[in-house]
């Protein structure tokens, strides 16, 4: 690696070990590097938006994603709670940040709700779990963050309108919709219906909306609906032909 640094964190993604900020006696940092496997050696990719260390990192939806963790001090001490640790002034923050290693981008999250680094993270029936760490002093007490969750999506159709639905999320306000890469409000309740058009192939994805912000998109999932009128008709005069697509769920290995 190309700085020297300690307190970072690292994870592996489809043959590549990821490195992420830390510090040094500068301060925290921001580079992220990653080590390919294949071909040994160390490879630049996009820093952080946020310098940090000492954050905890999860993965989800293909993504991986920074959570909190110790920052520079700044100016005003609005940013966290300020703390003397290690020889230098720092203060820690509630920042998430998203990676995307298909894209190498980064994209801002909606915050935990209080400062924290040096935790541990644990999912626990379906919730993401902060425990201990450091805010400002020594904590143990543990609380949920749900930022990273997405809505599990069940689709179906009559050939006419497809029915998209997905459990309840805790802490939602409403949902929104992606249909062929149009997004609209889907409303407070878990299900969206709409009329389609037979034979088109439509695609779906859904993210819950917070007070705060908005969480990540789900999974796309894939309708093809049929008109069975037709499909009876043409069965019936000869002329069907074997050209309906079978609806899927599209996953990326």
């Amino acid at each position: 690696i190309r700085d020297r640094c300690g307190y970072s964190k690292a994870a592996c993604w489809n043959g590549f070990v990821y490195v992420f900020g830390g510090a040094n006696e500068s301060g925290c940092l921001s580079d992220v590097y990653r080590f390919n496997i294949a071909e040994n050696q160390w490879e630049t990719c996009a820093s952080m938006n946020i310098a940090r260390s000492h954050m905890e990192i999860y993965q989800a939806n293909d993504k991986l994603y920074l959570l909190g963790g110790q920052v520079n001090y700044t100016e005003d001490g609005k940013d966290g709670i300020i703390n003397q640790l290690n020889g230098w002034t720092a203060l820690q923050t509630p920042a998430v940040e998203e990676y995307d290693p298909a894209i190498d981008a980064w994209t801002k999250m909606l915050d935990l709700p209080q400062n924290k680094s040096g935790f541990s993270v644990a999912e626990i029936n379906e919730e993401i779990m902060l425990y201990g760490g450091f805010d400002g002093e020594i904590s143990a007490e543990g609380f949920s963050y749900l930022g990273v969750l997405t809505p599990k999506l069940r689709v179906s159709t009559n050939g006419r309108t497809v029915k998209v639905a997905w459990d309840q999320m805790t802490g939602a306000a409403g949902y929104q919709i992606e249909v062929n890469g149009q997004v609209s409000n889907a409303g407070t309740e878990a299900v969206y219906t709409h009329t389609v058009q037979a034979g088109t192939m439509y695609q779906y994805r859904v993210r819950a909306v917070f007070a705060d912000g908005n969480g990540p998109w789900s999974s796309y999932v894939y309708k093809t609906p049929h008109d069975s009128k037709r499909d009876a008709k043409e069965i019936g005069n000869g002329t069907a032909v074997n050209d309906k697509p079978v609806s899927y769920t599209h996953l990326t290995l």
